[in-house]
């Protein structure tokens, strides 16, 4: 038998009736139009209320949710570990070094979460039924997803400026200190910006007067500190604010477990502690270690 749904009216005056299908029928029109208005103009916080409802909506589905990384020593990987481990994320990331020597990151099944190839990379999966949200690469993608995960990108500004250090660190900062055609004149002028930023605060961004770490410093520091690595000649003396963030960022713990290993192993144990980074001579080295003592 079919259903439908009963016509009622109700009566507001002698032969006045207004549908329920048409509630503004038998309303005069300025009665109408001030509900109407009123609407309009809802205040600031109900507006503000229905944002953090959505906000927090996104945030519990984000949650649900897991990852695999693909990484290898010899990638950019250790500067995603680095976060993992700064933000307790590891009983939800399950890490996946890859055989590069046999070829697995050019595997047809590989090539499907980074059709690039290369390492790291990133499945995103959901807790419940283990299957694949969406996969990543890119580094900094890598990271700015995993803040996100840790909640700490929870408000648009958090989300936006994480992004700016993340893609300054990926693109003017890794061509002022990596591309040798570009050093000699872009890093004096990005260096000394960022220095004088560095006197003033002892991270990027983040909560206090002087900030607090967040996953800008590992972008930004991951660059920073792998440059000796690559370029021992190249000197930072001269960004004493620099060195000292520096100093900092190497002597935190997971650092020195993930990223900084990394670092120290492949200079073959020749390069200066991690404490003391980064190298580029005698001159340099005691900057750093001035820098260290301040800070401790």
């Amino acid at each position: 038998m079919a259903f439908s749904w009963p016509t009622h009216t109700h009566q507001h005056a002698p032969g006045a009736q207004t549908s329920l299908v048409n509630p503004s029928a038998g309303y005069p029109s300025a009665i109408i139009g001030a509900a109407r208005r009123s609407l309009a103009t809802q205040p600031a916080a109900v507006a503000r209320a229905a944002r953090e409802r959505q906000r927090k909506t996104q945030a519990v589905q984000h949650d649900n949710s897991r990852v695999v990384l693909f990484t290898h020593p010899a990638s950019r990987g250790k500067i995603v570990e680095w976060y993992v481990q700064e933000k307790n994320l590891a009983n939800r990331v399950e890490f996946r070094e890859m055989d590069m020597k046999a070829g697995e990151h050019k595997s047809s099944g590989f090539l499907r979460v980074n059709p690039f190839g290369r390492l790291p990379a990133m499945s995103v999966l959901d807790e419940d039924t283990g299957n694949e949200l969406y996969s990543l690469h890119e580094s900094g993608a890598l990271l700015l997803t995993l803040a996100e995960m840790a909640g700490e990108t929870d408000t648009p500004e958090k989300r936006a400026v994480a992004s700016q250090w993340a893609l300054f660190a990926n693109s003017t900062l890794g061509n002022a200190l990596f591309v040798e055609a570009f050093r000699d004149k872009q890093m004096p002028a990005v260096m000394r910006t960022l220095d004088a930023m560095l006197a003033e605060r002892d991270y990027l961004s983040g909560e206090g007067p002087r900030g607090s770490f967040t996953v800008g410093d590992v972008a930004v520091g991951a660059y920073l500190l792998y440059a000796p690595l690559f370029f021992p000649h190249v000197t930072f003396e001269e960004y004493p604010n620099v060195c000292k963030y520096m100093a900092n960022l190497s002597s935190r713990q997971a650092y020195q477990s993930t990223l900084g290993a990394r670092i120290d192993g492949a200079a073959g144990g020749s390069a200066p502690p991690a404490s003391h980074m980064p190298a580029g001579g005698d001159k340099q080295a005691a900057v750093m270690s001035a820098s260290a003592a301040q800070s401790a």
